[in-house]
């Protein structure tokens, strides 16, 4: 039998402001965001309503009326999401952090309750979700989710949308750093040797080889490398503040890393998007290779390093992409310049010091990474290196990793 269907109402009037939406009532977009003021069956309620809230609506605000009602789990960290909505559109919140938060919402309302009153929770609700997560999850996350969950009730409290400050409990707490510490020693290292990384080179595609090499050379990570611009590389040098914190970084090429950054332009691909035209990087599509969304972070770079390190047969539990960092870090400390180290690596500095330093001269910075390059090519630029143990590396008979650009072939991307 085929389903019935209702036909919607017309607009009461031409310059009537909402629209008949299919649910049964009549709804207008704000923001990007559909928003609901009553039923079909009473237009003059639902335009009284819309009229009472259109100021806070346009404005980001949480309507006025809201204040005076019970909010429930649901409605919290809805209202909660399109503020940090607003954000993201603004530019002050990163999409992936609104990923974060969004599933820090649905881990609050399944463990919660969509519909219980906010008001109602106590401390012993909230030590169950967070003995939920600690089961479930390493320290990190565990401390996030933790720290978003208390984000947003206070945020609640805040914003005056919650009459009651809701109290989580002196034990609704992140991990101890010892047991970070248990987590982080049972995982092992995040380091690669030399001769890991020589390995990881010669088997890269051209694409990747250059964003191995800015990760070892420059300390970048994987959002560094995917929102990089042939804009940032000047003579020899990469001008770009860390995405991140926008903190100012200075950073001197290697030769090898210069070439290899070089080749990609050259095999480089058109933009499928006129806003990704200009980043160095780009799929063998055109697009970008970190995808952040409000709904979702598509990492090409980490999915293209795991893969690489499976063929290689380097992959670990653990490792990943960000590990290169760890090690440019790890390596470059032994320069010992603190200071010109936390300037590569983008780092705030929060000290009185910090705070006048106006720059690091390039030198310093210069002797910071010529010291990872020594570490990693040895003495000659063409040393193979093996390591026994952190820090202990001892030559192999092996060829030479070249530096040269091979013009052969299709991108690899």
């Amino acid at each position: 039998m085929p389903r019935e269907t209702t036909l919607k109402p017309k607009k009461p009037y031409a310059e009537y402001p909402l629209t008949a939406h299919a649910n049964g009532q009549w709804c207008k977009k704000i923001k990007g965001k559909v928003h609901f003021f009553g039923v079909w069956a009473d237009p003059d309620a639902a335009l009284a309503k819309y009229l009472d809230e259109r100021d806070d609506l346009q404005a980001g605000r949480i309507p006025r009326r809201l204040s005076s009602v019970v909010v429930n789990v649901s409605s919290l960290v809805n209202l909660f999401l399109d503020q940090r909505n607003a954000k993201v559109e603004s530019g002050s919140l990163s999409p992936q952090m609104f990923v974060d938060y969004r599933n820090c919402a649905k881990f609050l309302i399944e463990h919660l309750g969509r519909s219980t009153a906010v008001e109602t929770l106590s401390p012993a609700d909230f030590i169950g979700l967070r003995d939920q997560w600690a089961g479930k999850y390493a320290s990190g996350r565990l401390n996030k989710l933790v720290q978003m969950t208390r984000t947003i009730f206070k945020w609640g409290w805040e914003t005056d949308l919650l009459k009651v400050q809701v109290k989580l409990g002196p034990d609704f707490k992140g991990a101890t750093k010892r047991q970070a510490r248990e987590q982080r020693n049972a995982r092992g290292l995040k380091l690669f040797a030399a001769s890991e990384l020589q390995t990881l080179l010669k088997a890269a595609s051209t694409s990747m080889k250059a964003m191995i090499l800015l990760a070892v050379n420059c300390g970048y990570g994987n959002t560094d490398i995917a929102t990089l611009r042939d804009s940032n590389i000047k003579a020899g040098w990469l001008d770009f503040p860390r995405p991140k914190t926008a903190v100012p970084r200075r950073t001197p090429l290697w030769p090898e890393t210069e070439a290899a950054i070089a080749d990609v332009i050259q095999r480089r691909p058109k933009a499928a998007n006129e806003s990704d035209a200009g980043l160095v990087f780009l799929t063998k599509h055109g697009a970008t290779w970190l995808r952040s969304t409000v709904s979702h972070t598509d990492d090409g770079i980490a999915k293209a390093f795991r893969k690489l390190l499976g063929t290689t047969a380097l992959y670990q539990r653990g490792r990943a992409f960000y590990g290169l960092r760890h090690t440019f870090a790890t390596i470059g400390d032994e320069a010992r310049d603190a200071v010109a180290l936390a300037s590569l690596m983008g780092h705030s500095d929060a000290s009185m010091a910090g705070h006048y330093r106006e720059r690091i001269e390039d030198a310093r910075l210069r002797a910071v990474t010529d010291h990872v390059h020594q570490w990693l090519f040895g003495a000659d630029g063409a040393i193979v290196t093996t390591s026994t143990g952190p820090g202990e590396e001892v030559p192999l008979v092996e060829k030479p990793l070249t530096t040269k650009p091979t013009r052969k072939g299709k991108v690899r991307s």
